[in-house]
């Protein structure tokens, strides 16, 4: 069975490269383009891996982050948080769901590398 990424990101061109790129490695990706509907898809999907961009319409990274805290159906759920703004690489210290930041522009090759690894694989 895959495992299932689930991608929370409004830029479509890196949806369609996560997309590509996560494909390929073998992942079964699913997208939600934007925050509003971030918590119900995490709840349908139950991803082994969020991607969650931080500047999203309808609900930022940072509340739909708080709102999987609160909820013990999805508050174990590893998140990899995607952004370009340097203070995320601070933002979620001591939250255990967090399992790293990748800076957009990010290198591909790096941030498969970075998947692998909270995946286990």
């Amino acid at each position: 069975m895959k495992k299932r990424i689930l991608v929370i990101e409004d830029d479509i061109d890196i949806v369609e490269l996560l997309n590509i790129l996560l494909t390929k490695a073998g992942y079964e990706v699913t997208v939600c383009e934007n925050g509003r509907d971030a918590l119900a898809a995490i709840k349908q999907i139950r991803p082994h891996l969020i991607m969650l961009d931080l500047m999203l319409p309808g609900m930022d990274g940072k509340s739909i982050v708080e709102a999987m805290e609160k909820d013990e159906e999805i508050n174990t759920t590893p998140v990899l948080v995607l952004s370009a703004l340097e203070a995320a690489g601070h933002m979620f210290t001591g939250k255990p769901m967090i399992k790293g930041v990748c800076f957009k522009p990010f290198s591909p090759k790096a941030l498969l590398e970075k998947v692998k690894q909270i995946m286990g694989d």
